[in-house]
């Protein structure tokens, strides 16, 4: 499979602080560098695999995914009440309304009949499976084998169906995330090093839902590794770093809206290398943004436009940071979804290299292959695969239980 771009640019971010120490504090050079790239349809339809748990226990209540809360009697109840929901809708549109009122209830029972449609396929196949299965049972006889196995093939044939609905039920109840169709704003900071590689650095990724793939990646990653080098080298002894992952949507340019007069903009001389320009020309530029004192730089480009269009972007995109905290934090109940769009102070994730081993600490999952992992393939695609129908999962269970909670006042 030819690697995806955006991915060997996460790989070459993560790769940068995996080969250097963790003994100093950091230093937040201002290495800041954007780069568009176009995902597409890579970002879609990975399949996941099962998960591998070595001793770990899931720290999420829906570490199986979102098909394993059917027969849950919350969501059956929740679905009746849908479908009371859907019949009551069209018995008002039978009546005289305005024409807004119209509107929207015609948009609620639209998303309602496709529910109801589907729940109407899976009882269906429900009844033909159980018809079968009697069949099944009383076809005992030796002249009977035959039909007995094609019975059985047609039974096989309806579960393998009854999945397929039922899951793609189940999506269609899980709320959409306001802002999966963003592009992201990936920044990654280490945790502590000794001067030499890469200590911080930001990229833009473009694509469709990138921000909706990568956010689980946001939160604080844990490296275990034996120095190549030095004193810890010769003595294999295992050092413990961190680096921390920051993933922000991008917003548009109508999301945030800034005052000029609300911000200062200052230029300096580039420090470090980077050509005739560094120490020479006031290319730098900072912009601190004057009502809630955030303040960004950037360097990297010669070109002193460049630099604070570079700085503009990232500012708007931490001020929108802000807006979504806000939003998250009124919408979120008691039960708090441990992913990195969540929580990013929290560890997400441990990079063993002594032991060829990582592990994703939300879902309990375990792997050994981490070289591959690495290299930010099927791995990687298939881990978020993982997280998203855990993330999905629970914030079903959420709306279900907001339901029952409904019901039983």
């Amino acid at each position: 499979m030819k690697r995806l771009p955006g991915i060997a640019l996460w790989r070459s971010c993560t790769h940068c602080f995996h080969l250097s120490a963790f003994d100093q504090p950091s230093r937040r050079l201002c290495t800041k560098f954007f780069i568009k790239q176009r995902l597409g349809s890579h970002l879609q339809n990975r399949s996941p695999y099962d998960v591998v748990v070595d001793g770990f226990q899931p720290r999420r209540s829906c570490s199986h995914g979102i098909g394993a809360l059917w027969p849950n009697d919350n969501l059956q109840n929740y679905l009746q009440s849908l479908v009371k929901e859907h019949g009551r809708i069209g018995e008002m549109l039978n009546h005289t309304l305005k024409e807004e009122e119209r509107k929207a209830l015609n948009v609620q029972h639209a998303e309602l009949s496709s529910i109801c449609s589907l729940l109407c396929q899976i009882q269906e196949s429900e009844i033909e499976g159980k018809e079968l299965e009697a069949m099944c049972a009383d076809l005992t006889s030796k002249e009977e084998e035959q039909l007995l196995s094609l019975a059985l093939e047609e039974k096989d044939a309806i579960n393998h169906n009854l999945i397929q609905l039922r899951t793609k039920l189940l999506k269609l109840l899980v709320p959409q995330e306001k802002y999966d169709q963003n592009d992201a704003i990936l920044e990654v900071v280490s945790g502590r090093t000794t001067g030499g590689g890469l200590h911080h650095a930001a990229a833009r990724i473009a694509g469709e839902e990138v921000y909706k793939r990568l956010k689980y990646e946001g939160g604080v990653h844990r490296v275990q590794r034996i120095p190549e080098v030095g004193l810890s080298s010769r003595m294999q002894r295992i050092h413990t770093g961190t680096m921390t992952v920051i993933v922000l949507p991008q917003p548009d340019e109508v999301d945030i809206k800034i005052d000029p007069k609300d911000l200062r903009i200052d230029t300096f001389r580039a420090k470090g290398a980077g050509g005739q320009h560094v120490n020479t020309t006031d290319s730098a530029v900072r912009i601190v943004h004057l009502p809630t004192g955030m303040s960004v730089e950037c360097q990297e480009e010669r070109s002193q436009i460049t630099n604070r269009e570079t700085a503009m972007k990232i500012l708007r995109a931490k001020l929108f940071e802000q807006t979504v905290n806000l939003e998250l934090s009124q919408r979120q109940s008691a039960r708090k979804l441990q992913v990195g769009t969540r929580d990013q102070s929290d560890r997400i994730r441990t990079y063993n290299f002594t032991q060829d081993r990582f592990t994703d600490h939300r879902i309990a999952f375990v792997s050994r292959n981490l070289k591959e992992f690495i290299n930010g393939e099927d791995l990687l695609d298939d881990l978020i695969d993982r997280l998203q129908q855990s993330a999905d999962a629970e914030a079903l269970l959420e709306v279900i239980e907001n339901n029952s909670l409904k019901l039983n006042r």
